[in-house]
């Protein structure tokens, strides 16, 4: 080898040794770190996401004319690593500027011309509304928040199924999916209901007694008898004890044992035991409840990340998105299941990063959760990606 070459090799050698090392130390002293070579394929497949997205933004600001959807998609821009372009900053000023026009009477978020589902589109809204923290956004904020807790079931005997739970309208049902969305915003804007010394706490004993009311209704969700024991006098299984329904067991229990089957948008007790987790968080449940410990525990041995368990590529990204908060809520760094320890961050990614197409998106072939939508099921990719990266 000529002379001249011995130091440029000499360096190329110790840089390979530094970045072995760094990825050797992230994986041994903290699991839930991203080796150094997956976080920067990761960063690359969140940049060609946002550069799809930036391509699928509507001259409104919006992305497919959904508040929902536009709040997702300004998130993954404005979470994305790196200094954020002129540009892009532009475009999340716009999505936030199209979900102001949104703004109802009352304090909701909804579509003026779908006018569809206005509990979720509220909360959902909320996310990228706060997360900007721009001043003009302030007083839409506090009026969606207040909107969000108006909605919540707090009349008759704390006795009744549906008490605790978030409806739209009088007759309407209260549901455990909707209801997450709901707690999950209430707790994004929790600095709104508390106010300055100087004032009445007024506004976070208001906040404080939604948090205990939506525990009621969330723990009336959750299964904690073993089918096997309900009608039978059967004995106990594992793993059929500590799972979430959609509503209330004494509410609608045929419906609740089927609801994998129901058509049109089925949800899986996965789905819905990662979003009864994370609700009993957010309502200020600590993480050594017995509730929260029995539905993780079941969890763990339903624990999948590369299909919605029962329901195989129907509402998968819906189901990883959840599951992903849900992780990060109980603060964990990796899963320790029946099979092994999970380094669920990384196992994440991997599937994440093994489903992007070329043009920088996500897609899922199944309409139900809107997932044949590609800009939703990008932006929940870009977002679980940065969560990955953020242990």
């Amino acid at each position: 080898m000529k002379a001249h070459l011995l130091p440029m090799v000499w360096r190329c050698a110790v840089l390979v040794g530094i970045w072995f090392t760094l990825e050797t130390r992230a994986q041994d002293s903290q699991p839930g770190v991203l080796p150094l070579s997956v976080l920067l394929e990761t960063q690359q497949a969140v940049e060609r996401g946002a550069f799809y997205l930036a391509d699928r933004q509507l001259s409104n600001g919006s992305w497919a004319n959904t508040p929902t959807i536009t709040s997702l998609a300004a998130l993954a821009l404005m979470n994305a690593p790196g200094n954020v372009p002129e540009k892009q900053r532009e475009r999340v000023d716009k999505a936030l500027n199209y979900i102001r026009r949104q703004h109802q009477v009352g304090g909701g978020i909804w579509s003026r011309s779908t006018q569809q589902y206005p509990l979720y589109s509220t909360a959902v809204s909320l996310f990228a509304l706060v997360r900007a923290q721009r001043p003009r956004d302030a007083e839409i904020i506090r009026e969606a928040r207040e909107y969000l807790l108006g909605c919540q079931v707090n009349e008759g005997s704390t006795s009744i199924p549906e008490y605790g739970g978030f409806r739209t309208g009088p007759g309407e049902r209260p549901s455990l999916t909707v209801s997450h969305w709901v707690l999950e915003a209430l707790y994004v804007s929790d600095y709104l209901g508390k106010p300055p010394p100087s004032e009445k706490p007024a506004r976070r004993a208001q906040s404080l007694q939604a948090y205990k009311r939506a525990q009621a209704f969330i723990e009336r969700c959750q299964q904690l008898r073993s089918e096997n024991e309900v009608g039978t006098g059967g004995g106990s299984q594992p793993g059929d004890v500590g799972y979430f329904r959609d509503f209330p067991m004494v509410d609608a229990p045929s419906f609740a044992d089927d609801v994998d089957k129901v058509p049109g948008t089925p949800r899986s007790r996965a789905f819905l035991t990662c979003a009864g987790v994370k609700s009993l968080i957010y309502a200020k449940k600590p993480l050594s409840d017995a509730r929260v410990l029995i539905a993780f525990d079941w969890l763990k041995t339903h624990y999948s990340v590369r299909e919605n368990p029962s329901l195989g590529q129907v509402g998968f990204y819906t189901y990883l998105f959840t599951l992903v908060r849900t992780l990060r809520a109980l603060d964990l760094s990796v899963v320790r299941t029946e099979t092994g320890t999970r380094a669920w961050r990384l196992e994440v990614t991997y599937e994440l990063l093994s489903r992007q197409g070329g043009n920088g998106s996500w897609q899922n072939n199944h309409f139900e959760w809107w997932e044949n939508r590609p800009e939703l099921v990008t932006a929940y990719s870009m977002l679980m990606l940065e969560i990955a990266c953020n242990p």
